[in-house]
């Protein structure tokens, strides 16, 4: 009796049925492991790799692509799966697009912080620690996360702001630059240029710190010529490489031997 009905039921149509349904499950979740593994390896080369200002903020743009791609795969893996059981997946489909933009309707400005957040974090328009106007809030970006940034300013006063609502922003990065006015007096600027030639180089080599060769360019205002001079540092280094560059400037500049050493 159990052995007519073992065999009725488990026919060779429906082992192979029952074989193709787990040869597919298991090829769904391999396919699934392999992607998400390989996604991971690409994302954590791209983003948790190199210099960055903000270890944080790379950690949160991984961890959020992350999530998404994963969640993803899984979708599709279980429309896979509902196709192995001859499940028609296209209603499903269709349901949960219907009921993705009701629930979207009803978070627009939830969504839009989320969106807004993540260009943020992906473009690196400010980090933790800059000094930042977002429209009236003007201080120290004290936290950023995905829907919100919190600035406080000098008065201690925190502004929460969602990231939707940053339609400006105006981020006062510390100046790299060091630059120098010095009046002629009467001098001949070209005397002076052609005397500072080969002083600037050497200056560069023994101050240090300083990214490109020193400029200098003979400027004239309001009835004043003048020479101005630039110089490209580190913007730790600027205020040390600053006085430096001024002191020699000086000490040339009050002896009148521009072509001495300094």
């Amino acid at each position: 009796m159990l052995v007519k009905l073992f065999s009725d039921f488990f026919t060779i149509e429906r082992l192979i049925e029952l074989v193709r349904i787990l040869v597919g499950l298991f090829g769904i979740y391999l396919a699934v492991r392999l992607a998400v593994y390989f996604t991971s390896r690409a994302l954590a080369r791209l983003f948790l790799t190199g210099k960055n200002r903000d270890e944080r903020r790379r950690q949160t743009v991984y961890t959020l692509m992350q999530s998404s791609l994963r969640y993803l795969f899984y979708f599709f893996a279980i429309v896979a799966v509902l196709n192995l059981f001859h499940v028609n997946t296209s209603s499903l489909i269709t349901a949960a697009g219907v009921g993705g933009l009701i629930i979207g309707l009803g978070t627009q400005n939830l969504i839009r912080d989320l969106v807004a957040g993540f260009f943020i974090l992906l473009e690196d328009q400010f980090a933790v620690g800059d000094l930042v106007a977002i429209g009236a809030a003007e201080g120290i970006v004290e936290r950023m996360g995905i829907r919100t940034t919190a600035v406080r300013d000098p008065t201690g006063k925190l502004f929460v702001i969602p990231n939707g609502q940053i339609n400006s922003l105006v981020v006062h990065s510390p100046n790299p630059w060091v630059i120098l006015d010095y009046d002629l007096h009467g001098e001949s600027p070209e005397r002076l240029l052609a005397k500072l030639a080969p002083l600037l180089p050497r200056w560069r080599e023994e101050i240090g710190n300083i990214q490109t060769p020193i400029q200098v360019w003979p400027l004239a205002a309001a009835e004043k010529n003048f020479l101005r001079f630039a110089a490209l540092t580190e913007p730790a280094c600027r205020y040390s490489v600053e006085r430096e560059l001024a002191g020699r400037l000086s000490a040339l500049f009050e002896s009148g031997k521009a072509g001495a050493d300094s």
